[in-house]
């Protein structure tokens, strides 16, 4: 089957370390594997060094209020899952003792979505300017079109794919997040 799923997760578990780091997230590099909603960053560089070191040190007086089950696994299992509390919470039982039990903010994210529908339909009907500062939304079907499209490789942080051997402790037929690319010669994205 040629299919690929998405999440921008990893995106803001990059977001996450940033902000405990202190570096600018646009310029770290993570390699990331797990399932949706559940990777472990299994590596983290900034000009090419381990900053893994750095998010130890920063991560040990950093506000406690700030992603506390990430941080709890982080300090428990050594590395920082991705993408946020209330996504790796999905996973795990206990996860209501460190995130409280509300859980996802269906309410919030539908008014945003009906926020950004409205805005939509006002610019297609010419209410509204089009808003040309926006900067990449960090979903990832727009760079896999243009991939395609255009003809030219571009790496992927994370992909949700078939495991073809990639984790070798889940079954091969199982949906993994992992690194991927484009592959315009096949018109397909590879894990």
């Amino acid at each position: 089957l040629r299919f690929v799923g998405l999440c921008h997760g990893i995106g803001m578990g990059v977001a996450n370390v940033a902000r405990i780091t202190g570096l600018p997230a646009e310029e770290i590099a993570p390699r990331a594997a797990g399932i949706n909603h559940f990777t472990w960053m299994l590596g983290l560089e900034h000009d090419g060094r381990d900053i893994y070191p750095l998010l130890r040190e920063r991560n040990a007086g950093y506000d406690r209020a700030f992603m506390p089950l990430s941080r709890h696994l982080f300090e428990r299992v050594g590395l920082f899952p991705s993408p946020s509390d209330d996504h790796v919470g999905e996973y795990l039982p206990y996860a209501w003792r460190f995130c409280g039990l509300e859980g996802y903010d269906f309410d919030g994210v539908s008014a945003r979505r009906d926020d950004r529908w409205q805005t939509l339909v006002a610019i297609a009907e010419g209410r509204a300017p089009v808003d040309t500062a926006v900067g990449p939304s960090g979903e990832l079907a727009f760079p896999i079109i243009a991939g395609v499209v255009a003809g030219r490789p571009d790496a992927l942080d994370a992909v949700n794919v078939v495991n073809d051997g990639f984790l070798p402790d889940l079954p091969r037929n199982a949906i993994v997040e992992v690194p991927g690319a484009v592959d315009p010669a096949r018109r397909a994205v590879v894990g």
